[in-house]
C-alpha cells in the first residue's frame, strides 16, 4: 500500500491506520467521537496528501476542461475553485473532483486517490491533441484545516482574516516564516469553516509539527465520515459511482446542460432512475451500505443504503440511499439484520454550520 509523506508523524502518534482507495491511513488517533466533536466545537486537521493532483495546461487547456466536465464556464476564473465531475458517454460519474484555475491555459484537479489512474487514462484520452496533461500526485501534499477554529489558525498563518478568502476560491505561493505553500483553498468536505493547504512533501511535514503546536487536533478518516455525512457530502464509492449521474445524486446545480461536454446528451435523454434521500432512523438500528430500503406500508422495496452511521451533533442515526419512488412524506423501513425498521426522509444537509 502507498503511505503519504505524514505516515511516520501518524505512528508517533499511535494512530490506528487502515487501508483506503490502495493508501495506508489513520483512521483515527484518540476516539472517532471526539476528533468529531473537535471539528465541529474547536479545529482538526486532515492528511488529505494521498488524494490526486492532475494538471491540465497548454493550448485549448479551457476547451479540453469544458469537454472533460459539465462545470459552468463563467466559474473557471483564475484563483477560483469548481466542484465538478468527469462524466462518462452515459453520464455516469467516472469521479468527483475540484477544478483548481490558475489561467485559461493552466488548470489543476484534485481527484479521489482511488482514481487517479482511472481518471489520468480517460483524460489523455479526451483532451485536445496539443493539450499537456502531468500528474503532480507525488510533488504535492497536503492538510485540512477545518473548524470554527481555523479562523485563528489561519490568522496566525497568514495575518489575515480567512473571511478575505472566499468560499471556492484560494491564493498561491503563500508562505509561514520558513515554510513555503504552493496554494491556499477555502473549500473543505466536513461543512465547517476550513481551508486546504497544498505544498511539496517536504513543507507539509513542516507545517504538520507547526499545526500541532497550534493545538491543532490530528482527525482520521472515521471523524471525516461522519462529519461529511451530517453535511450531506456525497462519497465516491458510495453516493457517486459510474452508474450514477449528476441528476440523480441531486447535484444538478454543478452541471451548465445548455453547453456541449462528454456525456451531455445522455443526461438529457436519459430518464432518471433513482432519486439520492437523506433519512432518519425512527427505531433503534444503525443503517449501513447495501441495506435494502422499502416502502413501509406495502413494503415494496425501492432501494439501497448507500451511507449511514451515528451523528454525534444530532444524537440520532442518520442515513443516506437511492430509492426510484421519491414522496416526502413517504415513511420507508430499512432492513437491518433482516428486521424493517421504520425511517423517515429528511432534507439534506442533516447539520447546518451555525
Amino acid at each position: 500500500m502507498k503511505k503519504t509523506p505524514l505516515y511516520e508523524k501518524h505512528l508517533e502518534l499511535k494512530a490506528k491506520m487502515i487501508e483506503f482507495g490502495g493508501w495506508e491511513m489513520p483512521l483515527q488517533y484518540s476516539s472517532i467521537l471526539e476528533e468529531h466533536l473537535s471539528v465541529r466545537n474547536n479545529v482538526g486537521m486532515f492528511d488529505i496528501s494521498h488524494m490526486g493532483e492532475i494538471e491540465i495546461y497548454g493550448d485549448k487547456a479551457k476547451e479540453s476542461i469544458l469537454r472533460l466536465t459539465p462545470v459552468h464556464e463563467k466559474k473557471l476564473i483564475p484563483g477560483k475553485a469548481s466542484y465538478s465531475f468527469l462524466l462518462n458517454e452515459k453520464g455516469g460519474i467516472i469521479d468527483d473532483l475540484i477544478i483548481y484555475t490558475f489561467s485559461s491555459e493552466r488548470f489543476i484537479l484534485v481527484v479521489n486517490a482511488g482514481n487517479l489512474e482511472k481518471d489520468l487514462n480517460w483524460i489523455k484520452e479526451q483532451v485536445y491533441p496539443k493539450t499537456e496533461v502531468k500528474n503532480l500526485s507525488d510533488d504535492i501534499s497536503a492538510l485540512s484545516i477545518q473548524g470554527p477554529a481555523s479562523e485563528e489558525i489561519f490568522k496566525i498563518l497568514f495575518r489575515s482574516d480567512l473571511s478575505d478568502l472566499k468560499y471556492y476560491s484560494f491564493e498561491k505561493d503563500l508562505r509561514y516564516n520558513n515554510v513555503e505553500f504552493l496554494f491556499v483553498s477555502r473549500t473543505g468536505y466536513t461543512g465547517e469553516l476550513g481551508f486546504e493547504i497544498y505544498a511539496r512533501p517536504e513543507e507539509i511535514l513542516k507545517l504538520w509539527d507547526i499545526l500541532l503546536r497550534l493545538n491543532v487536533k490530528p482527525c482520521g478518516l472515521g471523524a471525516r465520515d461522519g462529519l461529511r455525512l451530517e453535511a450531506g457530502m456525497p462519497l465516491y464509492g458510495h453516493e457517486l459511482n459510474e452508474n450514477i449521474t449528476p441528476l440523480e445524486a441531486n447535484l444538478e446545480r454543478f452541471v451548465d446542460i445548455e453547453r456541449s461536454f462528454i456525456g451531455r446528451e445522455a443526461l438529457i435523454q436519459r430518464e432518471r432512475e433513482k432519486h439520492l434521500i437523506g433519512f432518519k432512523m425512527l427505531d433503534k438500528g444503525v443503517p449501513r451500505e447495501g441495506q435494502k430500503i422499502f416502502i413501509l406500508k406495502n413494503k415494496e422495496e425501492v432501494g439501497y443504503v448507500t451511507s449511514g452511521g451515528y451523528s454525534p451533533c444530532l444524537n440520532e442515526y442518520i442515513g443516506m440511499g437511492y430509492v426510484k419512488l421519491y414522496d416526502k412524506e413517504t415513511e420507508l423501513g430499512i432492513d437491518i439484520r433482516d428486521k424493517i425498521k421504520r425511517a423517515v426522509i429528511t432534507a439534506l444537509p442533516f447539520y447546518k454550520r451555525r
